[in-house]
């Protein structure tokens, strides 16, 4: 076996996690900073039975919806993902779940 060699490079990867009692509340001025329209993105069920799915619709409602996002999702899934916010033309993400 060769030796792989691998070059130099950055990877600049800004995540901003909020949690906890009031945390919803300061989505739209977070999601504000980080572009113009988001993708939200959600799992099967919880955040839409639990309300916050409509809260944030509202809160962002020039926001793309990718919802059914399984545990442990597969390389298709992600993919699908990516192609939605490419073809969406989204800025930001918005994960709930």
């Amino acid at each position: 076996h060769q030796p792989v060699t691998v070059s130099s490079f950055a990877f600049h990867l800004p995540v901003s996690v909020h949690f906890g009692r009031g945390a919803l509340g300061e989505l739209a001025s977070l999601a504000s900073r980080h572009g113009s329209k988001a993708m939200i993105v959600t799992g099967a069920s919880s955040a839409r039975k639990s309300g916050a799915l409509d809260r944030v619709v509202d809160m962002l409602p020039q926001a793309a919806l990718f919802e059914g996002i399984p545990e442990n999702p597969t390389l298709a899934v992600c993919e699908a993902l990516a192609s939605a916010v490419r073809s969406q033309r989204c800025d930001s993400l918005v994960a709930l779940g």
